[in-house]
């Protein structure tokens, strides 16, 4: 036994150690079903295991033991020549568990997906299976690929967005258009006061022709 395996002590109450004694195996059975038989909590140590024994008591116990494993992770480039920046092995995950021999494993997924670096964008294609039997030495290795990004326009501050961009460009396009509008109404107003003085001028004359 090993210290990560899965171990578990058995007391039969009830029992004693000369209940086999010219016991027929049916019988034998028999008395093993009968028997209060329970768990007993066990400490594992580097030395052995260590348990209590029921106080007053004294009967025959069980030791069981199920090899167990822990499951280990590994990220790989899909582009062996492009490697994996920090921001994407720091989520490898760590998996502080152990599993019996047997046991179905579930591949834990990385916290993100999608890691965005200056020059391009992470993305997590998967591991290698989704789950595995637990065994020595299991591991799932997951695959990153790496999509270039396109470079940015330096004549363009960096927080402007497009929309940004775009409200600027309706802004111009708007004063420009007000800007037209006041000038044809200017000149509107002067044409109509030039007309109105003339009508006035002719008006007068006519009025000074007849009075005399």
């Amino acid at each position: 036994m090993e210290q990560s395996d899965h171990i578990a002590v058995i007391y039969f109450d009830g029992l004693t150690r000369d209940y086999t004694v010219d016991m027929e195996q049916a019988d034998l059975d028999a008395e093993i079903e009968q028997s209060g038989a329970h768990f007993v909590k066990v400490k594992k140590t580097e030395e052995g295991i260590l348990f209590d024994v029921p106080s007053k008591q004294f009967g025959p116990f069980e030791i069981l033991y199920q090899k167990s494993f822990g499951a280990k992770y590994e990220f790989v480039s899909a582009d062996a020549a492009v490697e994996l920046p920090e921001e994407v092995r720091s989520l490898l995950p760590a998996d502080e568990k152990t599993y019996a021999v047997g046991v179905t494993v579930n591949a834990i997924q990385p916290a993100k997906t999608t890691v965005t670096v200056k020059d391009g964008e992470w993305i997590f294609k998967g591991y290698d299976a989704d789950s595995k039997k637990s065994e020595e030495n299991l591991k799932f290795i997951g695959t990153w690929e790496f999509k270039a990004g396109t470079a940015v326009n330096p004549s363009v501050k960096s927080d402007q967005t497009d929309s940004q961009i775009t409200d600027k460009a309706e802004d111009i396009d708007q004063i420009v258009k007000t800007g037209d509008e006041s000038n044809i109404a200017w000149w509107g107003t002067v044409l109509t006061m030039s007309v109105l003085s003339m009508i006035l001028i002719v008006f007068l004359k006519r009025r000074k022709h007849y009075n005399s």
